[in-house]
């Protein structure tokens, strides 16, 4: 049995309708949901429009504030964190990091500046650290950008792309499965070991979707946790380690990944 790294107990979500000009009253968006994530797995959460995936997310990385229950994470030291009641930065500090639906690149950095962003040693400036000891400083982020660089030139060469040559390129000039790509890869070298993916397959061919699938082999490889929202359900059964079938903030079955999505396809009429 492999390490739980996401623990979520009695989840419970509601907004009002009157701030949202809908009249009186309330919509419970997450109603006492529990769901865990095991290390180095996919998680899949399946379901329509509607169903709570996105809030499910923003409750996870602190975007909103969760009414009731529990969502503990486990750090790769294995210490537990309560999420609930965190701002997002801290969460994000402590190894939780969330790809946005769509494009998540800095599109007018390169792709070597994009990956490191992905790391805080070399994304931000330790102002007293430079000062006391600025040797010590500067062999750190030598080390920590040598690492990446090794790092990232493995990960693009699966794909038949040469860091090397292309680490200059502007990210906006890139394709949008090259972009999405640099997206993956920053999850690869970046520090956190849960990550949450909103639809990595949107906007893409479907004869690029082995890719995204061999990329989140890739990221499962260096012990990286995912919890993933996808709509499509071919890539859903050939990815998931684990799916729950969400519907109205309920879950309404978990299993395999072919599983939920043959029992989706019924409800569905799929």
């Amino acid at each position: 049995m492999k390490p739980i790294v996401l623990d979520i107990k009695g989840l419970s979500k509601q907004f009002s309708l009157s701030a949202k000009g809908a009249g009186k009253g309330h919509a419970q968006v997450i109603s006492d949901l529990n769901l865990s994530v095991n290390e180095a797995e996919v998680c899949t959460i399946l379901g329509s429009n509607g169903a709570g995936k996105t809030t499910l997310f923003n409750l996870i990385n602190g975007f909103t504030r969760a009414d009731s229950g529990s969502i503990r994470f486990f750090d790769s030291a294995g210490e537990g964190h309560e999420l609930t009641g965190l701002s997002t930065p801290h969460i994000a500090r402590l190894g939780i990091n969330r790809m946005l639906q769509g494009i998540s690149v800095f599109g007018h950095l390169s792709m070597i500046d994009n990956l490191q962003m992905a790391r805080p040693v070399l994304a931000s400036r330790h102002s007293w650290l430079e000062r006391m000891k600025p040797g010590f400083y500067r062999a750190e982020k030598r080390q920590a950008a040598e690492k990446l660089f090794v790092q990232a030139e493995q990960f693009f060469d699966q794909f038949s792309i040469c860091l090397a040559a292309n680490q200059h390129k502007i990210a906006g000039t890139l394709s949008t499965a090259e972009q999405r790509l640099l997206s993956l890869c920053m999850m690869v070298v970046s520090p956190a070991s849960l990550l949450l993916l909103d639809e990595p397959c949107s906007g893409l061919h479907t004869d690029q979707l082995g890719m995204i699938a061999k990329a989140l082999e890739e990221l499962k490889r260096h012990q990286k946790s995912i919890l993933l929202i996808e709509h499509n359900l071919a890539f859903v059964e050939a990815t998931s380690d684990t799916c729950h079938y969400l519907e109205g903030g309920h879950i309404r079955l978990s299993g395999s990944g072919n599983e939920v999505v043959r029992h989706y396809k019924t409800e569905q009429g799929c």
